[in-house]
């Protein structure tokens, strides 16, 4: 028995690491803004009387998950200027963490029945950096974990998005909504974006090769 027990524990330590930590809170960070647009945001306009017609409108900015493989290659090419010293990875999802902050504040000052297309505009902003961080988010992973942690890698990165997407951009910004009102839990929820780069300043750039490395965005 003692010889299953301690097969079963090797199957599962490599989930109790601190590099899946860093995985699972970066998921967290991936899946959040993306439940908040692509599900909770209907709830809410639904219950300022928008009609169908126009939540659907809205709701095809979900698209831009889609396409991001298009501006994926400037990502993985530059660095973010004035965040080099976080390196390329970091520095990208830092970046978008923070802007997404920022977009979500703006919220605050947006009444979906008054003014539709400036929410849409909030909307589609926080949708293209959500989409970005997701591609650096991916890049980070693989070069992040060893050959061997990448299949549990990928089941953490998948809870971690499952969390943010289901339980703080679902079940939690439903129930604060009652409490507070929509703009200020999305703001609420949104704020745990920031763990994302406490983290990262504890898990480091990854190290790949000096050659895969690019030019700065600030260099010629």
């Amino acid at each position: 028995m003692s010889a299953a027990i301690a097969s079963w524990w090797e199957s599962v330590s490599v989930y109790f690491t601190r590099r899946m930590a860093v995985v699972f809170a970066l998921g967290v960070c991936s899946g959040l803004p993306n439940g908040l647009i692509t599900g909770t945001l209907a709830v809410w306009l639904r219950e300022h009387g928008l009609t169908r017609t126009d939540i659907g409108v809205v709701g095809l900015i979900g698209l831009t998950y889609v396409l991001n493989f298009l501006w994926a290659p400037l990502l993985d090419r530059l660095r973010p200027w004035g965040l080099g010293r976080l390196g390329r990875r970091r520095g990208w999802i830092v970046l978008f963490q923070v802007a997404l902050v920022l977009a979500l504040t703006q919220l605050l000052s947006v009444d979906p029945l008054a003014d539709l297309r400036g929410l849409v505009l909030v909307v589609a902003a926080i949708a293209f950096l959500s989409a970005s961080q997701d591609v650096v988010i991916d890049a980070y992973r693989v070069e992040y974990l060893r050959k061997d942690e990448f299949a549990a890698g990928s089941a953490m990165a998948t809870m971690g998005w499952q969390a943010g997407a289901t339980v703080l951009a679902g079940f939690t910004a439903l129930h604060l909504s009652g409490l507070l009102g929509w703009p200020m839990a999305y703001l609420a929820v949104g704020a745990a974006l920031l763990i994302g780069p406490l983290v990262l300043l504890f898990a480091g750039e990854p190290k790949v090769p000096a050659a895969a490395l690019s030019r700065d965005v600030a260099q010629p």
